[in-house]
């Protein structure tokens, strides 16, 4: 088996996989990245079982390449997950010898682990005002619908509809947002389009952001005489 060292040192590792280890929350995102990496060294059709094993009857040296890429591709799924979070899978590492395998397990691991309703829930109690700015904000909503999409088997039937996710956009607005939100709803092409509705929303960030800098502009601070912000704000 190649050594770790070698495996870092190769092209894949410069995505700096080290520091996306599985652990106990991120599984979704490691194995969005894993199968980047598995992808880009040509790998990934072994794992997801598009490449299967080539006839007895094949050449020597296909069956050969089969197995050694099966190999490397079982040694960076291993390396990148530590034996303590295999371990919460019911699974140890020696014992496995199959990518493919050792990926559905993990997979199927994790989705049993999801709670549907406390996904939900999570995901209608996401305020703008504690994320501070929307693309903080729609990015967590985007992740747990992403999470929620899995939970329920990412299938078509399954998958959480896009009006839901937009009602839900906006459900964490503050009421500062009234009048943009009733804009957003009188737009019938933002309702059935979390996509667009989140340019929408980014698009008002900053206008008012704008409005609110256009406003201090030409205001005098009583405590330093400066203009541009108001004494409770006085840096001073």
């Amino acid at each position: 088996m190649t050594s770790t060292s070698q495996l870092f040192k190769s092209s894949i590792f410069a995505l700096n996989i080290e520091q996306n280890l599985l652990s106990d929350d991120n599984y979704l995102s490691w194995s969005h990245l894993l199968k980047l990496i598995l992808d880009s060294e040509g790998l990934w059709e072994i794992v997801s079982g598009e490449e299967t094993p080539p006839l007895p009857t094949a050449p020597p040296d296909e069956v050969a390449s089969f197995r050694r890429n099966r190999r490397r591709a079982l040694s960076i799924i291993l390396l990148a997950a530590p034996a303590t979070e295999l371990y919460r899978y019911g699974i140890h590492s020696k014992d496995e010898t199959d990518p493919k395998e050792l990926w559905d397990k993990l997979k199927e691991g994790y989705r049993r682990r999801l709670h549907v309703w406390s996904i939900r829930q999570e995901l209608y109690s996401v305020r703008l005002e504690e994320c501070e700015r929307v693309i903080r904000y729609t990015a967590k909503i985007k992740g747990l619908v992403h999470k929620y999409n899995f939970a329920k088997g990412d299938t078509e039937e399954g998958r959480m509809a896009d009006d839901e996710h937009a009602f839900i956009l906006v459900n964490g607005l503050p009421d500062s947002w009234r009048d943009a939100v009733i804009g957003f709803w009188l737009d019938k092409s933002l309702v059935n389009s979390p996509d667009r509705l989140e340019i929408a929303m980014r698009d008002y960030e900053i206008s008012i952001s704008f409005l609110r800098e256009e406003r201090t502009r030409n205001v005098t601070c009583y405590r330093c005489q400066e203009k541009g912000h108001y004494r409770n704000q006085c840096p001073n």
